[in-house]
C-alpha cells in the first residue's frame, strides 16, 4: 500500500507473533493481546496466532473456555499445515500455550497432562520443564509403595537426580 508517498508493508502472521513476544517480554500482556486481536482478525486460521491468542484470551480476558478451545484448534491447524515430522520442533510451544490457558482456568491436572504430552515431542524442551518446576510438579518416588519422605526413596531419588545432571 502507498499513502501520501509512504509505503506501508502489510503485516504477516510472523510480524504479529514477534510483536506479541516483545510485549510479553516487557510484561505487557494487554498490549500483546491487542496485537493478537488484530492478527487474529486478519489471520484466523494461522496456528501460531491462534495458539497465542487462545493462551492470552484465557489469561488476560479470563475467557478460559474460549482460550482453551482456541489453543486446541491451533494444535489441529498445525497438524494440517505441516507434514508429519516438520511440526515436532514447534509443537511443545503450542502445548505450553495450552497448558497456560488451562492454568488460567484453574485446571492444573489438565495443564500438567498437557505439558507431558508436549514432552513426547521434545523431552528436553526447557520451556516445558521450566513450567513444570513453576507448577511444583515433581517426579514420582522411585518406590511408590513407600512414602516420599522415606530415606530409601530420598537417597535413590538424589542419586538419580545427580546421574541425570551428569548425563
Amino acid at each position: 500500500e502507498v499513502e501520501s508517498g509512504r509505503v506501508f508493508k502489510e503485516k504477516k502472521p510472523r510480524d504479529y507473533i514477534d510483536e506479541t513476544k516483545t510485549f510479553l517480554r516487557k510484561q505487557s500482556k494487554r498490549k500483546a493481546m491487542a496485537v493478537l486481536r488484530e492478527g487474529h482478525e486478519l489471520y484466523p486460521d494461522d496456528p501460531f496466532i491462534l495458539s497465542y491468542y487462545g493462551c492470552l484470551t484465557s489469561i488476560v480476558d479470563k475467557k478460559h473456555k474460549v482460550g482453551i478451545e482456541a489453543c486446541q484448534r491451533a494444535l489441529d491447524k498445525l497438524a494440517q499445515k505441516f507434514p508429519i515430522g516438520l511440526d515436532i520442533s514447534i509443537k511443545p510451544l503450542f502445548y505450553l500455550n495450552l497448558c497456560r490457558a488451562y492454568l488460567a482456568g484453574d485446571q492444573k491436572k489438565k495443564a500438567v497432562d498437557t505439558l507431558f504430552k508436549g514432552m513426547r515431542y521434545d523431552a528436553e524442551d526447557g520451556m516445558l520443564h521450566q513450567e513444570l518446576v513453576k507448577m511444583g510438579v515433581r517426579r514420582k518416588p522411585f518406590f511408590d509403595f513407600l512414602k516420599r519422605s522415606n530415606l530409601i526413596n530420598k537417597y535413590i531419588g538424589l542419586m538419580l537426580h545427580r546421574m541425570d545432571k551428569a548425563a
